[in-house]
């Protein structure tokens, strides 16, 4: 169903981002709308990749919408979810959160990193799209 290897990978990648406070104020001081001649690690570049391939995983899918509207919690995506919040989520709710995050950047350019990806949001999501998987495996 979904790629566990490419949510490793992308955990690993956006972990590092976590870790180091100059990649975290970067994410979060950046702007589409002014050249970021500070990027030191080609974070914008690696960053729209992974949004990118997010859509090529199909983690962003059509019916989103639809979808997160059964969470009946419309600031979650918003928000890093207790670990209680999102047990209670299903696969595809965390999904629909993912894609939220996703599509909110076609609405508000740059905000998959300033917000999402500074904050540590799409991380927490992606971190638990990986243990529900893992989860239904066993």
């Amino acid at each position: 169903m979904y790629d566990t290897e490419f949510l490793e990978e992308s955990i690993l990648f956006l972990q590092e981002i976590e870790d180091n406070e100059e990649k975290k104020v970067w994410c979060s001081q950046y702007s589409v709308y002014r050249k970021n001649d500070n990027d030191l690690w080609d974070l914008e570049n690696s960053l729209y990749k992974l949004l990118h391939k997010l859509y090529e995983e199909e983690l962003v899918p059509s019916n989103y919408v639809d979808i997160y509207e059964t969470i009946k919690n419309q600031d979650l995506y918003l928000r890093k979810p207790a670990a209680t919040e999102i047990m209670e989520l299903s696969t595809q709710q965390i999904v629909a959160c993912i894609a939220k995050q996703a599509r909110n950047d076609y609405f508000d350019n740059g905000s998959f990193i300033f917000r999402y990806v500074a904050k540590g949001l799409i991380l927490a999501y992606l971190q638990a799209l990986l243990s529900k998987l893992e989860i239904k495996k066993e």
